[in-house]
């Protein structure tokens, strides 16, 4: 066991307990079991062992990525649809750091459509919104980045304003009787 700097036995008291309980269970096990075996392990020895379990940037954490991009949930509600667009963009950004190639615009833009469609069917001023919001754009025959990007402003601007509009307490989460895809 390597003796911690006196410097950083301030910061190993202070965030060890703390990481320690963020960790899942079976994680802590193995930690429990190794200080049972007499073996104090400290922060840098944590953090590699993390990084040596979950493997960040993996086959498997790229594929659960492209996954969530392109076969996102449909969300029911705005609140879902604004959380699962989050989520989504989330996805996006760690592709990115990763350098993953995206998929193909017209998956983007499906699965966009796959997390807000039934959200944006709730309300009829919304529908309209974004059905004149396709024509101008001659959506979804012409996708393009800019055209995505577009859509996923314009959406989450409605959505968020809808739900800003909306009174405390009362739900909107049964679309109205003439749902469909815009078009």
């Amino acid at each position: 066991v390597i003796e911690i700097p006196s410097a950083w036995k301030h910061f190993e008291a202070r965030f060890r307990p703390k990481i320690m309980a963020c960790l899942p269970g079976f994680v802590k096990e193995i930690f429990d079991q190794r200080a049972q075996q007499g073996y104090a392990d400290q922060l840098p020895h944590i953090f590699f062992c993390i990084l040596k379990i979950f493997h960040p940037g993996d086959a498997t954490d790229k594929t659960n990525i492209l996954s969530q991009i392109t076969s996102p949930p449909a969300c029911a509600t705005v609140v879902a649809a604004l959380a699962g667009l989050r989520r989504w963009k989330m996805a996006l950004h760690r592709a990115q750091e990763l350098n993953l190639s995206f998929p193909d615009v017209n998956l983007r833009f499906k699965a966009l459509q796959t997390i807000v469609e039934q959200a944006v069917n709730i309300d009829e001023t919304i529908r309209t919104k974004i059905n004149l919001f396709f024509i101008s754009r001659n959506l979804p025959q012409v996708v393009d980045e800019k055209n995505l990007l577009d859509y996923m402003n314009v959406v989450e601007g409605e959505l968020q304003t809808h739900q800003l509009a909306t009174p405390a307490g009362v739900s909107a989460s049964q679309p109205s009787a003439a749902s469909g895809a815009p078009s």
